[in-house]
C-alpha cells in the first residue's frame, strides 16, 4: 500500500518546538544530526517547510503502522532523504506554504508545486525540457504544464538521479511509469512509482 498526505503550514508553527518534537519521536542520534542540518540553513522558510514535511512523514508512518522510533534519516549523494535502517521508502516535497509526503514499500517520488508560470515561460520551458508529445499536451492547457513538470520531478526523486537526467529520461506518457496527478487546494501534486497498487491520500 502507498500512503500520501498533503498539508499546509500552520500560522502557529514553531521551528524550535517542532524540531524538539521530531527528535524525541525518532530518538536517534543520526536523525538528530539530520534535523540539525535542516536547522542550520540560512533560509527560515526552507527550515519550516522541511520540518513540516517531516511532521507529515511521521503521520504517514503511524497511519501505516510503522514505528518511527530509532529510524535513521540520511541523505544520498543527490540529496534524496532515506531511512538507513528500514525498508520503508519515502519522498518529501514542499512549495510555498504547502508540503506533500509519500511512503511505500517500493521506490517512490513526489512533487508539489504552487507557482503559476506565465504562458510565455511555459512555452520556453516546454521546448527546452519536454518531449514533443508533452509539448503538445501542455499547449492545449497551461494547467497541464505543472502536471508534466511535477511528474518529471517526482520521477527524478524516485530514481535518485539529477534533474538533468530525470527530465531527459522521463516520459510522461510512457507505459513503464505510474504517474498520479491531483490537486490539493491551489497546489499541483504528482506521485511517481513503478509499483501499481492502491494509493491512500490524506489531507492534514
Amino acid at each position: 500500500m502507498t500512503y500520501v498526505c498533503c498539508g499546509k503550514l500552520d500560522a502557529s508553527f514553531s521551528v524550535h518546538d517542532t524540531a524538539e518534537y521530531l527528535k524525541n519521536l525518532f530518538c536517534s542520534r543520526q536523525t538528530d544530526k539530520y534535523i540539525d542540518n535542516i536547522l542550520s540553513r540560512k533560509n527560515p522558510d526552507s527550515i519550516k517547510q522541511s520540518l513540516c514535511a517531516l511532521n507529515g512523514l511521521v503521520w504517514l508512518l503511524r497511519e501505516a503502522g510503522v514505528c518511527e522510533s530509532g529510524l535513521i534519516l540520511k541523505r544520498s549523494a543527490n540529496n534524496k532523504p532515506y531511512f538507513a535502517n528500514s525498508g520503508v521508502r519515502f519522498s518529501l516535497s514542499h512549495s510555498g506554504d504547502y508540503f506533500a509526503c509519500v511512503i511505500s514499500s517500493a521506490e517512490v517520488g513526489i512533487d508539489i508545486e504552487t507557482k503559476k508560470v506565465p504562458q510565455d515561460k511555459v512555452e520556453l520551458i516546454s521546448k527546452r525540457f519536454f518531449k514533443s508529445d508533452e509539448q503538445a499536451f501542455v499547449s492545449k492547457n497551461t494547467k497541464n504544464f505543472l502536471k508534466v513538470w511535477t511528474a518529471k520531478e517526482a520521477y527524478t526523486k524516485m530514481l535518485d538521479i539529477t534533474l538533468a537526467q530525470g527530465f531527459a529520461q522521463c516520459d510522461f506518457f510512457g507505459s513503464d511509469n505510474f504517474f498520479l496527478n491531483f490537486e490539493y487546494e491551489t497546489a499541483t501534486v504528482a506521485l511517481c512509482t513503478f509499483l501499481r497498487e492502491s494509493v491512500n491520500i490524506y489531507a492534514l
